[in-house]
């Protein structure tokens, strides 16, 4: 645990360094470099503003301008590259920028590329969650299984079985047996007051037809309907202590999302939920987001601002509103995920 002062030294650290946003073009050519979904120019404006708010130096080019640069030894003085290139069709091109950065010796944010394909690849994701001590759905292909595809993220391609469409059969997936109940994601960070892993709330999307067999798919994502995020307040400290074991063993130091599945063989009331205990035995695994979407109004967002005292993040996100003008949700993000890569380097 450090102190105010302490944090305020490390913020200052941060002022001056120069921050690459690396985004996708969307009129990209590239035979190999289709995605089914992009980040638009509302979140990369964010990271923009959030990288001015830390008194930085934004510095703003497209995953292959970077990559020529990097090859061509053009590219300027460089203190931290933030990753926007996601929602690749192909999962190896997904770990292009933080390939590139790791040749360049840059710190890439939020991870390198090993998080990014182990968290991404369903099968690796599983073996690893297992070995972490979680429940995870079995791989079982049967009137009542669920199919995800190995290498995307977002909800996208998730279908239950009696909906699989008949020319699914080139993406490549797992079928796992569907567990009944409500899906919940639970963020994590480094917080730099506490010097750890710190969990966020967790939310859980509490379903409007209150349907045990409802889970979170790709238009219910994309139009936000159907749907409220509500926090699950009570969560054992075992599980929470596994959440963060589990992001130490993909390999990530900043921020991720775990999806999870809370397990229930009958429709609860929200009020029900909020007295039960989020804990080890009805806890199943589903998903790691090692390169999770941060936009206001969406999961971390709404876990950040129901921030209580009984949190770790709480005073930290005190101190950095007090000490920055026109603080954002963004630049709390980013600056508490560049804190933790200096404090890296000068570990090194």
């Amino acid at each position: 645990m450090i102190t105010k002062s302490q944090y305020y030294n490390l913020l200052d650290e941060i002022a001056g360094k120069t921050i690459a946003v690396v985004y996708i073009f969307e009129n990209e050519k590239a035979a190999g470099f289709k995605h089914y979904d992009v980040w638009k120019s509302n979140l990369i404006s964010c990271w923009i503003n959030a990288i001015q708010e830390l008194r930085c130096i934004p510095y703003i080019l497209d995953v292959r301008t970077f990559i020529f640069k990097i090859t061509n030894n053009t590219l300027p003085h460089i203190d931290f590259v933030i990753n926007m290139n996601a929602g690749c069709e192909d999962l190896s091109t997904l770990g292009l920028v933080p390939s590139a950065c790791g040749f360049q010796n840059l710190e890439c944010i939020p991870c390198n590329t090993s998080a990014i394909i182990t968290g991404e690849h369903k099968r690796i994701a599983n073996m690893i969650a297992q070995c972490c001590d979680f429940n995870v759905p079995k791989v079982s292909k049967t009137s009542k299984s669920i199919f995800r595809p190995l290498n995307f993220g977002s909800s996208k391609g998730v279908y239950l079985t009696k909906d699989y469409p008949d020319n699914n059969t080139n993406i490549e997936g797992i079928f796992q047996e569907f567990i009944p109940g409500y899906d919940v994601t639970t963020p994590l960070m480094y917080n730099p007051l506490t010097e750890e892993i710190n969990p966020l709330p967790s939310i859980i999307y509490y379903p409007e037809c209150n349907d045990i067999n409802w889970y979170l798919s790709d238009t219910a994502k994309k139009t936000s309907s159907g749907f409220t995020r509500e926090i699950f307040p009570n969560i054992s400290d075992k599980l929470t202590d596994n959440f963060i074991n589990l992001m130490q063993n993909f390999d990530i130091d900043t921020y991720c999302r775990v999806d999870s599945r809370l397990y229930s063989e009958k429709r609860l009331s929200l009020s029900e939920i909020k007295r039960l205990t989020f804990n080890k035995e009805n806890c199943y695994f589903i998903e790691m987001n090692p390169m999770p979407t941060i936009e206001i109004g969406n999961n971390f967002y709404v876990s950040m601002m129901s921030i209580s005292q009984d949190f770790a993040f709480y005073d930290t996100i005190t101190y950095y509103n007090e000490k920055t003008e026109n603080h954002s949700f963004h630049g709390f993000i980013l600056s508490c995920a560049i804190i933790k890569k200096i404090i890296s380097k000068h570990k090194k």
